[in-house]
């Protein structure tokens, strides 16, 4: 189980650094006020993400002997694989046996409830289904992906003395090339 680090002011520049890219990444709209809280910083708080990685780490960050880094192309065929969005293990709201579960299983839920709440709820995911194959699936689904890298990696930072940044660069490396 992790406890809180002191603080470190080069962990801190790339958690910053990081939210900066999410925003102009995310791009959900023109005018993001990133230094005080804007949109994004909103919807990192909000119940379309906040109590889906509230349960991520609780269930996974804080339980797990070793954190991974939650590869894209791993989780999509996970889902893919799973049936993610009709499994009751991910895509129903009421508490399910865990245990056993590899950190793709927590990743999965993760996305599945944080897409599905906001498909009902009108949020900033709106495609309102997964479909891997169509454009607007995919980009939500990379979009809620980056959300939860960024956020995993702030509770990294915050937790681990092992931590590096090196996760965050490659998670941006690989969007550049997607686009």
């Amino acid at each position: 189980m992790a406890s809180p680090v002191a603080y470190n002011p080069g962990r801190s520049r790339a958690i910053q650094r990081s939210f900066e890219l999410l925003c102009d990444y995310l791009n959900f709209g023109g005018d993001l006020d990133t230094t005080a809280g804007g949109l994004v910083r909103h919807v990192l708080r909000s119940p379309y993400i906040a109590p889906f990685f509230d349960e991520y780490t609780r269930d996974y960050l804080m339980e797990a002997e070793e954190v991974e880094d939650i590869d894209y192309q791993a989780l999509q065929s996970f889902c893919r694989m799973k049936n993610a969005f009709q499994s009751k293990n991910y895509a129903h709201r009421s508490a399910v046996d865990k245990s056993g579960w590899c950190a793709l299983d927590h990743a999965t839920r993760f996305m599945v409830q944080a897409l599905q709440y906001s498909w009902r709820k009108d949020g900033p995911w709106d495609h309102g289904q997964w479909e891997p194959e169509s454009d607007d699936g995919d980009v939500e689904f990379w979009q809620v992906w980056m959300v939860l890298r960024h956020l995993q990696a702030e509770w990294e930072a915050a937790n681990l003395e092992e931590w590096s940044e090196d996760g965050l660069n490659e998670m941006f490396r690989q969007f550049r090339l997607k686009l």
